[in-house]
């Protein structure tokens, strides 16, 4: 039997005692594992989203807030990030 994200996330939120809490997600593309529904349901319950953004070669990773709904644009490697103007 399948298990959803979503009831994983629940399973570790109980055990771990999470509160509200700042999460770091990413836009799935092809065939990653889906990410879309666990977004709703965390920014709905809560927790602050960031996803990452693509930075020029030799740079560390960043990330910039995200809530469903935002526009997003087409990053570097087509990835979708938030907009430059994003926290």
């Amino acid at each position: 039997m399948a298990v959803s994200v979503e009831a994983v996330w629940d399973e570790l939120a109980h055990t771990l005692q999470l509160d509200r809490c700042v999460i770091g997600a990413y836009v799935a593309a092809g065939s990653e594992i889906e990410t879309a529904g666990l977004m709703r349901k965390l920014a709905g319950q809560g927790h602050s989203l960031a996803l990452p953004v693509t930075e020029p070669h030799g740079h560390s990773i960043l990330f910039r807030s995200y809530a469903p709904g935002d526009k997003l644009v087409k990053g570097g490697f087509g990835m979708m990030e938030p907009e430059g103007t994003q926290a």
